[in-house]
């Protein structure tokens, strides 16, 4: 059976109401699972475990934590998933996510590199105005974007990828999930190294944008879990998180 541990990164010790929900809820229902606190290793989250003691911890240098660049630099490092080498996959949960179920291992059975919330063309957001000719002429190239703030990563696969690409690229400019994805034309070269479930799979593991158009393309069926749903449609999740024994 493949071994997975549930990654969370923390930033700082005090939670907003949302992001205590997205623990308890993480806790509640991964929780016979490995739960890692990714941290800076200037915060001391010792306390935490009078509440949940089941929570390990790995702490990275505070610098990668005091921005949305220093987070993706973290995630887009061969050192990152040095940590996590001793299990065959990670599961990437974010403060703003929630899950309603426990598939990890079902996903991980199913053999893919990468997984998250896809946004392809029914979901993701609409542009106004008339696209530019290199937008227009990358749309055909592009592959959805699947979102890294609830994602299934394979660790080997995920180092892999990074090794080859840093053999000719310095650091990856752009957001981690969009380089994990291999959304851009720019990352055609890699694609053979990243085995992915296309968007109509993939909306079965999470949503995002969407939510109600996307329950509809799943054939009503939720999801293993969502991101940022405080974010897209609070109006949406709330009588779901109600079921949960959340009222927000």
């Amino acid at each position: 059976m493949p071994t997975a541990a549930v990654i969370i990164p923390v930033y700082q010790k005090d939670l907003n109401p949302y992001e205590q929900i997205s623990l308890r809820q993480c806790v509640s229902i991964l929780g016979r699972h490995p739960l890692v606190i990714v941290k800076p290793d200037t915060l001391d989250l010792s306390d935490w475990l009078t509440d949940y003691p089941m929570l390990q911890f790995e702490s990275f240098d505070q610098s990668f934590f005091r921005s949305i660049r220093g987070y993706n630099e973290l995630l887009c490092s061969e050192s990152f998933y040095d940590r996590f080498i001793n299990y065959e996959y990670i599961l990437v949960y974010q403060l703003d996510a929630f899950v309603m179920r426990d598939s990890l291992m079902e996903w991980c059975r199913r053999g893919y590199d990468y997984v998250g919330a896809p946004q392809f063309s029914d979901v993701r957001p609409k542009r106004e105005g008339r696209p530019s000719l290199r937008e227009f002429v990358s749309g055909f190239f592009q592959q959805p974007l699947l979102n890294g703030g609830l994602s299934l990563r394979r660790v080997k696969a995920c180092r892999r990828l990074l090794k080859v690409y840093h053999t000719v690229n310095k650091k990856w400019p752009g957001n981690e999930d969009g380089f994990f994805s291999l959304h851009y034309p720019r990352l055609i070269p890699y694609r053979w190294l990243m085995r992915m479930p296309g968007p109509e799979e993939a909306i079965d593991f999470a949503i995002e944008l969407e939510p109600n158009k996307s329950l509809t393309l799943n054939a009503g069926r939720l999801p293993m879990g969502c991101h940022a749903w405080h974010v897209y449609d609070l109006d949406f999740w709330r009588p779901i998180l109600s079921k949960y024994g959340y009222e927000v």
